[in-house]
C-alpha cells in the first residue's frame, strides 16, 4: 500500500480533547459499573475463585504464581488465574477488589479500541473527507463500553477470561497497525517499528495465554493487512506470502497448543458429555449468531439472561428459523464479499464478527450460548453502526445527538441489568423466569435461597431442577444439606446416599454425609468417610476441619491439631480452621498459642461468636 492510502483526519483534535474524550470513555463505564462493585460471587465464580485453592496465594512468590497459573481452573488460561490469584492476596474472597480489576480492564480495553480505530480509519481506503478518526473511534467506543450485553463480561467476576483476552486482542492489533503505518510512512525508523511488531507479539502471546478464542487472531491480523495494507490485491510478492504463510503457521500452531495434537479427536470427545450432536449445535448455532446480532441491536434487561434455554435445531427445517438463520448468515457473508472494495471497513468489520465468534460458535462441543462471547465480536459491530449512521445523517451534529442519545439508552439498560446481579435470590428468580425449564437456574436459585438461610425455599427448588434432569447430583446433595440445617440430620443421609449411588467420587456429598453421622454421634463412619475424601483431595479444607473435628471427639488431639494445621496450609483464611485449633491448644495449655488462634480466627471473622466464646473463657481460666 503507497502512502496515498493514509488518510489525515480533516479536523484534527488536539490533545487535550483527545483526552477529554478519554475521559468521558472513563466517565461512561464507571456510572454504567459502579452500582455493580458489590456483586457477590455468582455461578461458576464459586468454582473457578471461591472453591479453587489453586489461586489462593498467601504470599507473593513464583511457586504461588506458578500454582495459580499451571492448577488453577479452568487450564490453559494463565493469565486470568494469575490475576485472580493477586486478587485474592489483597482481598481474599471479598469481590469488590476482583469487580474494580474487571472495570478497569473493561475501561483500558475502550482505550485501546478507540486508538485502533483511529489508526484503521488513517489507512482505510475512502475518498470523503467527512470522517474524523477521532469522533468515529470516540463513539464506537461509547457504544461498546455502555453495551448492556457486555454486562456479562464484565460484572461476572470469572468471565474476566472474555475480558481480559479482547483487551489483549486489541492491543495486539493496535500495535500491528502502528507498525504498519510506521513501516510505511518512516521505514528508517526501525527501532520504533521492532518495539511495535514486540509489542504485537507480546499481547499476542497474553491473548493466548487468557482464553482459547484468541486462537484467530493471527488470522484477524491476516485479513487486516490484505484489506488495509495490500489493498486487497490477489497477487502478493513472494515476500508477501511468506508474511501470510507465517501467520497461518502461527495459527495452526495455537490450534495445536490448545486442542492437543489430535484436534480432531478433541473435538468429537468434546460431545460425551452433552445432549446434542456436532450436527445438531452447528445448526442452532446459525440461529444464536443471528440472536446475538438483535441483541447488539435491541438489549434492554428483559431480554438478557445468564442460562438462556435455547431450543436445538434437530434440522434445517425444524424449526424453520434455522433455515432461516443460514440464509441470513449466507447474506452477510455475501454481502461482505460484495462491499469488500467500495465499502471495506464494513466488509471487514462483518469478517471481524464471524472470525472472533469462530471458536466458541461452530464445531467445539461447549455449551450452546452465553451473552459473554460477544464481548470481542461487537468491537467492530459498534463500528459498523457508527459509519452506517454517519452515512444516513450526513449532519455531523445530528449524526452526533442520534449516537449520544443511543449511549444513554444503553448505559441505563446496563445499569438495570446489573441492578439485578446485585442479590443472588433476585438474579437467579430472573433466569428462572427466563428459563422455567432448564434446571440449571432452579438449582441455582435453590443454592441462592440456601445460602440466604432460606432452607424450605431452597429445597423446593432443588427437587424442581430433579424433576428436570433426575440426574442431577448436586441437587439431591443440597437438598440433604438444607436439611441439616433444619436439624434433619437422618432423612439428610438418604439423600446423600442418593447422590453417592449416582457419583461414588462426589467430595463434597461425602463430606455432608460424614457430617451426618457425626451428629447422630457415628463418629467411625464419619473418619472413614473423611480419609476416603483426604486419599483422594488432600488439600479440601473443610474435610480436613471436619476430620479434625471427629479426631478430637475420639480424643485423638495430636492427629486432630495435624489436620487443622493442614487446612491452615491450604487456607490462611478459614477463621474456623483457627478457632478449633485453638480450642485444641487450649485443652493441652497452650493458652498463648491459644488465644493467638482465636484472635487470629476474629480478625478474619470480627463477631464471630464461637472465638469471642473461646477466648472469653479463656482469659477467666488464665485469672
Amino acid at each position: 500500500m503507497t502512502e496515498q492510502f493514509i488518510i489525515k483526519p480533516h479536523t484534527p483534535l488536539s490533545f487535550i480533547t483527545k483526552l477529554l474524550l478519554i475521559s468521558i470513555l472513563f466517565g461512561t463505564g464507571i456510572t454504567v459499573y459502579y452500582n455493580s462493585l458489590t456483586t457477590p460471587f455468582l455461578f461458576d465464580d464459586l468454582v473457578f475463585i471461591v472453591r479453587d485453592y489453586a489461586i489462593r496465594m498467601t504470599d507473593l512468590s513464583y511457586e504461588a504464581l506458578k500454582t495459580a497459573a499451571i492448577e488453577g481452573l479452568p487450564r490453559q488460561r494463565y493469565l486470568p488465574n494469575i490475576s485472580f490469584a493477586f486478587n485474592y492476596y489483597f482481598d481474599q474472597l471479598d469481590p469488590f477488589g476482583y469487580h474494580v480489576v474487571n472495570l478497569a480492564i473493561h475501561l483500558m480495553t475502550a482505550v485501546f479500541l478507540f486508538l485502533f480505530i483511529r489508526l484503521t480509519l488513517r489507512v482505510y481506503p475512502h475518498k470523503t473527507d467527512s470522517l474524523n478518526p477521532d469522533l468515529i473511534a470516540f463513539f464506537t467506543a461509547m457504544l461498546w463500553i455502555a453495551q448492556p450485553v457486555g454486562t456479562q463480561a464484565v460484572t461476572y467476576i470469572c468471565q474476566r477470561m472474555a475480558s481480559m483476552v479482547a483487551m489483549f486482542y486489541v492491543l495486539s492489533l493496535l500495535f500491528y497497525a502502528k507498525a504498519r503505518i510506521l513501516t510505511i510512512q518512516y521505514p528508517r525508523r526501525r527501532t520504533a517499528t521492532g518495539l511495535c511488531f514486540a509489542g504485537c507479539a507480546a499481547s499476542a502471546i497474553c491473548a493466548v495465554a487468557t482464553k482459547e478464542n484468541a486462537g484467530t487472531l493471527p488470522l484477524v491480523i491476516l485479513v487486516y493487512e490484505w484489506f488495509f495494507f495490500q489493498n486487497m490485491r490477489v497477487r502478493w510478492s513472494k515476500r508477501q506470502l511468506l508474511w501470510g504463510a507465517f501467520f497461518i503457521f502461527v495459527f495452526a500452531g495455537v490450534v495445536l497448543w490448545y486442542m492437543g495434537e489430535n484436534p480432531l479427536h478433541r473435538i468429537f470427545n468434546s460431545y460425551k458429555r452433552r445432549d446434542f450432536t456436532m450436527i445438531e449445535r452447528v445448526m442452532t448455532e446459525f440461529r444464536i449468531v443471528v440472536y446475538y446480532i438483535s441483541l447488539f441491536l435491541w438489549a434492554p434487561p428483559g431480554r438478557l439472561n445468564l442460562d438462556h434455554d435455547y431450543p436445538l435445531s434437530i434440522s434445517l427445517i425444524n424449526p424453520p428459523t434455522t433455515v432461516m438463520a443460514f440464509i441470513t448468515i449466507t447474506g452477510l457473508l455475501a454481502l461482505c464479499a460484495y462491499t469488500a472494495k467500495k465499502h471495506r471497513l464494513f466488509s471487514f468489520a462483518i469478517l471481524w464478527f464471524f472470525l472472533t465468534q469462530a471458536t466458541e460458535s461452530t464445531i467445539i462441543g461447549i455449551e450452546l450460548i452465553f451473552e459473554h462471547r460477544t464481548y470481542l465480536p461487537f468491537m467492530m459491530v459498534s463500528l459498523m453502526a457508527v459509519m452506517l449512521e454517519h452515512r444516513i445523517f450526513q449532519n455531523r451534529k445530528i449524526a452526533g445527538a442520534l449516537l449520544c442519545a443511543v449511549t444513554l439508552i444503553f448505559s441505563a439498560w446496563s445499569f438495570q441489568r446489573n441492578r439485578t446481579w446485585q442479590n443472588p435470590v433476585g438474579f437467579w428468580q430472573d433466569s428462572m423466569q427466563k428459563s422455567p425449564n432448564k434446571h440449571r437456574p432452579h438449582f441455582s436459585l435453590g443454592n441462592a435461597h440456601s445460602d440466604a438461610g432460606h432452607f424450605h425455599e431452597a429445597i423446593s427448588e432443588f427437587e424442581k431442577a430433579i424433576q428436570i434432569n433426575p440426574d442431577r447430583v448436586d441437587a439431591y446433595n443440597n437438598i440433604g444439606f438444607a436439611l441439616i440445617q433444619l436439624g434433619k440430620p437422618l432423612k439428610a443421609i438418604a439423600y446423600f446416599q442418593k447422590a453417592l449411588t449416582l457419583n461414588p467420587d462426589h467430595i463434597e456429598a461425602r463430606n455432608n454425609l460424614a457430617n451426618s453421622l457425626m451428629k447422630l454421634n457415628k463418629i467411625d463412619q464419619a473418619i472413614h468417610h473423611f480419609k476416603f475424601i483426604l486419599e483422594r483431595q488432600p488439600n479440601y479444607v473443610e474435610a480436613n476441619i471436619n476430620m479434625g473435628a471427629a479426631l478430637a471427639q475420639k480424643g485423638m488431639i495430636d492427629e486432630a491439631l495435624s489436620r487443622y494445621r493442614t487446612a491452615i496450609k491450604y487456607d490462611p483464611y478459614n477463621p474456623e480452621a483457627y478457632n478449633n485449633k485453638g480450642v485444641l491448644l487450649a485443652q493441652k495449655k497452650m493458652f498463648s498459642e491459644a488465644r493467638s488462634h482465636f484472635q487470629k480466627a476474629l480478625s478474619l471473622r470480627p463477631g464471630y461468636t464461637s472465638a469471642l466464646t473461646n477466648l472469653r473463657q479463656l482469659e477467666r481460666i488464665e485469672k
